[in-house]
Formats: C-alpha cells, structure tokens, sequence
C-alpha cells in the first residue's frame, strides 16, 4: 500500500511539473525563457551585457580613429603651416581694401621668344622651385594657418599666355598693360603667378623686339627669391648657383679661420700663400671673431639709435604723410599706372659716387688736402646716390602738382601741421635676411623706414647737393645697423606657429579696427623703394637676349608709390607703380616722376663732372 501511494505520489508530481507553464524573464521588456531552476537567465544576461561591450568598444575604437586622425591632419598642417610673414600678406590682403601684395618683373628681348621656349623654360623653373606649381589652401580657416598644396590641375598654360600690344606696340603700351596686370585680382584656386609674353613689341632706341611681364604674389617669396628663381632659368644660372655656393663657403671657412686671407679683405691678398699654416689660420680666427664682436657692439648702439629715430619720425610724421598721389574722398581705386626710366649708366653713377664722397667740395678741408682729403668724408653708395635723386624727384613732383583739400577737421588740422611743421620724405625699405646658400621660395625680407630730407627746393650747387647726398647717406645708415628689423621679422614669423592670434581673416568682431591700424601703418611712408642687383653683362632666356630687366615690389597703403630700382647689364632702371586717379591732378603721375628722376640725374652728373674736371686740374 505504501509503495503504490508513493509510486502514485511520484507520478502526479512529474506530471504537474510536466504540465506547469514555461516561466520568463524579462530585463528590457523582451520576454526570456527560463527553466524553473532558472539556469539559463544569467547567460543570457552575460551575453547581453558582452553585445552591449562588444558595441561600446567597436565605437570608441571608431571615435579614437577618428581623433587619430584629426590629430595626424592637425600635425601636418602646423609642419606645412607657411610661416608667419609669408601669411602676413595674405592678412593685410584680407584686412584692408587696399592692399594687393604683387612683385612684377617686365622684360625685353633681342628677338622674340617662342612659346615653345617659354614653356621648356618655366618647366626648369617649376623643377628647380615646387611652389610654382602649388595653390594656397586653409586660408582663412578659423584657428588654422594657411599651406601650400600641390594643385591637381597644374599646367603652364594655365599661367602661360601670348598676346599683342595695341597701337604700336610700343614702351607706352608695355607699360599700360603691366599696370592693367598689377591691378589685377587674384585667382586662388591655382598657383599665383602668371606670365604674358607680347612677339609684336617694338623699341628702336634699345633694337629690342618682344617683350614679357611676369607677377607673382608677394606669399611665395619676397623678392630676391623671386629675382633668384627667375635668374636660375637664364644663362646666368650656373652662375648664380657657383656665386652663392662660393659666399656661403667662405663664411663657413671664415668661422673657423680656414677662409683665402683675401676674400675676408682684399689687403690680406698677400697672406693667402700662408693659409694653410696654423699661425695664419689662428690669426684669421682672431680677426674674424673680433670683428664679428665689434659689429654686434656696432648693431646694439645701432638699434637704440634706430628706435629714438624712427619713433620720434613715425610719432611726428605718420598722421600727416604727404603723398605724390592727390587726396580723395572713400576706398582706395583700383587702377594703376607704371612707368620705367631710362637707362642710367652704372659708369656715370660712380662717377657720382667719386665726385660727392668724402669732403664737401670747395670746402676748407678740400682746398687744403685735395684728393686725400675725399677720402677722410663718407662714402657715397649706389644705393645713397639713387635714392636721393629718386626723393628729389618725388618733393618736385608734390610741390609742383595742385594739391587737392579734403573737406573735414582732419584734414585741415594735417595741412596745418605740414605748413608749420618740417616734413620727411618716408621710404619703405625692404631688408633681406636670406642666408648666403639659401635659394628656397619664401619670405625671408624684413624692412624699415627711412625718413630722408625734404628740405625748401632742390640744390643744385655742389656744396648743396653734396650736403643733401650726405644726409640722406645718414638717414639710410640708420636701417643698416641695428637689430630693430631683424627682431621684427622673427616677432612676425613665430605667429605663423600661432593661429590662435589671427583667427579667420574673413570674420572678426574687431574688423573695423584692424582696418584702421592696417591702413594707418601701410600709409605711414610715402613710398617702397627695392634695389635689385642683377648681373653686370647680358644673359639669356628661352633662346634669346634680355635687353632690358626690371623688377617692381608692391605698393604700401592708399597713395604710396611702388619703386624699384635693378642694375644689369652695365646700366640701372627705375620703375614706378602709383594709383590712377582718373581726372585728379597727380593722374599721369608715374611718367612725371620718372621724367623727374631722369633730369634730376643728369643735374647730378653735370655737377659731377664739374667736380671731376676741377680735381684733374689742381
């Protein structure tokens, strides 16, 4: 009895527990079966729990890619950042309404030179230099500095263009069209440089017959980059190449006193025999070394001369600047007009440069030491020579044309100040800082303002024109010794590294004041004034002779003038870039400026002259 209650006991439980309902759990609404001793629950929460890990770190190994390469994109664009002057062009560009950072360089041929030519030519110049086959890119890019791409799409006939002069065809229309060509707006999506090339030009005074004008944008290099890129596609190149690779050679001897006696000063010519001995090489150690030391004490007085001077010049002259452009109401124009000199030769410059160095002529210490005397004064260079005729011919032009008066309390109170208060003539002047073998395309030009004697007229005595030379040799002195540039230029350049201090140029709440602080330093100075020493014979390019070569840098502010000045080939040009007002008084002024400047150098040589006879009398 008690085994078949058992046995039926058995058998009903088996079959309730057989006949009892499926159980669920559920953890997100979802029902999930479990068996009634609940075994299966915790896996299926484990497995949940590693899909919902497996999912959280598939996407944070998807978002550490992701920063990954941000962060790889953010490294490449600070090491391919251009540094902080060559971006500093673009912010002027962006920050003003006035400024368009344009170096341009015309030329005439002997012969025409083919396309053909051309295209081989500017091939070897985009070899030699990359950049002229690459395009700006993050510019303007919020907290980021602008680089240079190589643009996908880059072909030489894309900068490369032949066309005819109107007309005659002549000097007059060259110089019309390289001023529509510099007022010209930039095309960012592709490199910025382009060339014309013009086979029906004409000039019978030089024999030259077809000519070419080039531009680049001032981002790309300054301007002895580009002089040297140009030159490197010429006959002049191999050249060119052994004479900055023989500079850069004797400076690194001469460190170490192992540099030719002769090349540190032409009097030790007589110890280069010896330069291999000890003795010789300690003492051109020491001689090295102590004229470096008494240089850098030289440049520290220098630049405290230079920020007393050009501090109190800026402080009295900067308001209140006298341009050779007539004043007008509103943005600045766009037109241009440019002009190039004739031909000075570099014979009759130093002839100049003999006559009026050292005492002043007539004076008591040259009627009493003669030509020994001369050499106890300063030395008048080139470079003093040239600039001077040049402000001269800029004061003839402001004191001659009618000068237009804005109405306004400004103007007046600055018309008042000039009545009464004495003026300067203020040059921009580009200082290069390029290392002797460096050739690479970029910025490596700082500069500073001279401010040169304006004086009541134009001397023509030799006593007066001796003085002025020689006072204007003083004012360009000032730029030549002190660091005040070159601390400026790497102040300028670190921001390159630094986007955070020019966020986007396109957008900024302090727009307005960045404008007027632009637009006040870049018209602080009457004029850009470059020298550009090119080589002393003719050279060639795509097959053919250069007859003539000038360069010209970018005008400054509202009303400044662009001059250059480029010596080649035994003769020197000047040329001059000025705003075209149409219908003012100083419309045509490029032409008159240069007309000026061709005069007053045959004033200057006249004198020479005189003076020359004078000494080979006594």
């Amino acid at each position: 009895m008690g085994a078949q209650q058992q046995q039926h006991f058995s058998s009903t439980r088996s079959s309730s527990a057989a006949s009892t309902p499926a159980q669920y759990d559920s953890d997100d609404g979802a029902a999930t079966p479990r068996t009634p001793g609940g075994t299966a629950a915790p896996r299926l929460r484990r497995s949940r729990s590693a899909l919902w890990l497996q999912r959280a770190a598939a996407k944070a190994q998807e978002q550490r890619a992701h920063l990954e390469r941000q962060l790889a994109e953010e490294i490449v664009l600070r090491r391919d950042a251009i540094g902080g002057i060559d971006n500093m062009w673009l912010l002027l560009s962006n920050s003003t309404s006035s400024f368009n950072p344009v170096c341009t360089a015309t030329y005439t041929f002997k012969q025409p030179p083919s396309m053909d030519g051309m295209r081989a030519a500017l091939g070897k110049q985009v070899e030699l230099f990359p950049k002229y086959k690459q395009r700006l890119a993050n510019v303007g890019r919020r907290w980021h500095g602008a680089s240079f791409v190589d643009d996908p799409h880059y072909s030489v006939d894309r900068h490369l263009f032949e066309e005819d002069l109107p007309g005659e065809a002549g000097k007059r229309e060259l110089e019309d069209f390289t001023a529509r060509f510099i007022a010209k707006e930039w095309d960012f999506t592709k490199p910025l440089w382009e060339t014309y090339i013009f086979p029906n030009y004409r000039n019978p005074k030089t024999g030259a017959r077809g000519a070419m004008v080039t531009r680049g944008h001032h981002t790309l290099t300054d301007g002895q980059g580009f002089v040297m890129s140009q030159l490197m596609i010429t006959s002049y190149g191999p050249e060119l190449e052994r004479q900055l690779h023989e500079g850069a050679s004797t400076m690194h001897a001469a460190r170490r006193g192992r540099a030719r006696p002769s090349r540190i000063h032409k009097g030790l010519k007589p110890l280069d025999k010896y330069r291999h001995v000890l003795a010789v090489q300690l003492l051109m150690f020491g001689f090295f070394w102590t004229a470096y030391m008494l240089n850098a004490l030289r440049n520290a007085w220098g630049s405290f001369m230079q920020t007393i001077v050009i501090s109190f010049w800026f402080c009295f002259t900067s308001w209140r600047q006298r341009y050779a452009t007539s004043a007008y109401k509103g943005d600045r124009v766009k037109e241009r007009e440019f002009s190039t000199s004739q031909p000075f030769k570099i014979s009759d410059i130093k002839l100049c440069q003999r006559a009026f160095s050292g005492s002043r002529p007539g004076g008591w210490l040259d009627r009493i030491g003669g030509k020994r005397a001369r050499a106890l004064g300063g030395h008048i260079t080139l470079n003093d020579l040239l600039v001077t005729v040049i402000s001269d011919a800029i004061l003839a032009e402001m004191e001659q044309t009618k000068q237009v008066e804005l109405p306004g309390i400004i103007p007046w109170i600055q018309r008042r100040a000039n009545a009464i208060l004495p003026s300067r003539i203020a040059l921009m002047i580009p200082i290069s800082i390029r290392p002797l073998d460096n050739t690479q395309m970029q910025n490596w030009s700082t500069g500073s303002v001279a401010y040169l004697s304006s004086g009541e007229g134009l001397p023509t005595s030799a006593s007066a024109m001796h003085k002025r030379l020689h006072s204007n040799s003083a004012a360009l002195n000032v730029l030549k010794q002190g660091w005040l540039p070159t601390i400026a230029f790497w102040a300028i350049q670190l921001t390159g590294q630094a986007p955070l201090l020019f966020p986007s140029a396109l957008w900024t709440p302090f727009r307005s004041i960045v404008r007027f602080y632009s637009d006040l330093t870049l018209g602080c100075f009457t004029a850009v004034l470059t020298n550009v020493p090119g080589p002393q014979g003719t050279v060639h390019l795509a097959g053919t002779d250069i007859v003539q070569w000038t360069a010209s840098p970018p005008q400054a502010g509202k009303g400044t003038l662009g001059i250059g000045i480029i010596s080649y080939d035994g003769h020197v040009r000047v040329t001059i870039v000025a705003d075209h007002v149409k219908g003012a008084p100083s419309e045509g002024v490029a032409h008159r400026i240069t007309a000026k400047v061709e005069r007053r150098f045959q004033q200057y040589l006249e004198v020479a002259e005189d003076i020359a006879g004078r000494s080979k009398a006594s």
